[in-house]
Formats: C-alpha cells, sequence, structure tokens
C-alpha cells in the first residue's frame, strides 16, 4: 500500500505579492520618524543611529 503524501498549498502567484507588506510600512514609518527627531535634537549622526535602532528593535519586536 502507497504512502499518502502531505497536501502542498498551491504556489503563490506574483501578483499576490505585490507592494510593502503593512509591518514593514510601519516599522519604516516609525523608524523614519525617529530618525528625523534624532536628527533635529543632536545631528545626522543621531538621526541615522536612531533610524537603525528603531528599525532593529520593531523588526524582532513585529517579525
Amino acid at each position: 500500500m502507497a504512502k499518502k503524501s502531505a497536501p502542498v498549498a498551491p504556489p503563490e502567484r506574483p501578483e499576490d505579492r505585490k507592494g510593502l507588506p503593512l509591518r514593514w510600512a510601519v516599522i519604516l514609518s516609525v523608524a523614519c520618524l525617529a530618525g528625523i527627531a534624532g536628527n533635529a535634537a543632536a545631528g545626522p549622526a543621531a538621526g541615522i543611529t536612531a533610524f537603525v535602532l528603531v528599525a532593529g528593535l520593531l523588526h524582532t519586536i513585529v517579525d
């Protein structure tokens, strides 16, 4: 008697994955706001650092 194979999900169509996922839109938006605030408060180095830190933390939490 032959073994039954596990059900296979249908392949994803490229048109199903158009655009940026909502979670990434939120992560990048919040990180941009943090970067702008850091830039205004202490200059470009602080803005870039704030952007990277916030994006990394949110990526860890959300994804």
